[in-house]
């Protein structure tokens, strides 16, 4: 892929993580904070799949009841961080995990 076509897929994906980051703030502020702490690192991932299966934190004793719309913020930012993760596994060299997934 050449850098011109680059750049306007990398500023849609940053629009839409802005678009599902703030869905998520504006109900679910530690959420938001945990996952802006966590992008860039598989934990992100791990973290945002637990949310979206238990509907836990894995913090609060008791699971905050996800909306439809902030479920599916999660399962965007879940999405982007993967490709995200990727291209930074690719650009050290560290390569893919033998199952496919990022």
């Amino acid at each position: 892929m050449d850098r011109r076509s680059a750049a306007p897929q990398e500023q849609e994906a940053e629009r839409k993580k802005q678009g599902a980051m703030r869905t998520i703030g504006q109900d679910l502020p530690q959420i938001h904070a945990m996952i802006g702490s966590l992008w860039g690192r598989q934990e992100c991932s791990d973290y945002i799949q637990d949310l979206v299966m238990t509907g836990g934190d894995g913090v609060n004793p008791r699971a905050p009841r996800l909306k439809i719309d902030a479920l599916t913020a999660l399962l965007e930012l879940d999405r982007l961080h993967d490709v995200h993760l990727g291209q930074l596994r690719d650009a050290a060299g560290i390569g893919r995990r033998p199952n496919g997934s990022h």
